[in-house]
């Protein structure tokens, strides 16, 4: 698979991801739908920082 087809992958589902990675650090029903969603864009964007810096 090229680097390039690796990258759209990623960035397709980088939603999915972010939330499996939020799931695996905090209990989700404990947090309201703002500090999700602050986390979730928290995630991605350091999602999409590390995609940037691997070029790949």
């Amino acid at each position: 698979m090229s680097g390039t087809a690796s990258t759209k992958i990623v960035k397709d589902n980088i939603g999915t991801l972010a939330i499996h990675i939020l799931n695996s650090k905090r209990d989700l029903a404990k947090m309201s739908y703002s500090e999700i969603l602050r986390e979730l864009s928290n995630i991605i964007c350091d999602l999409q920082a590390e995609i940037d810096d691997l070029h790949f």
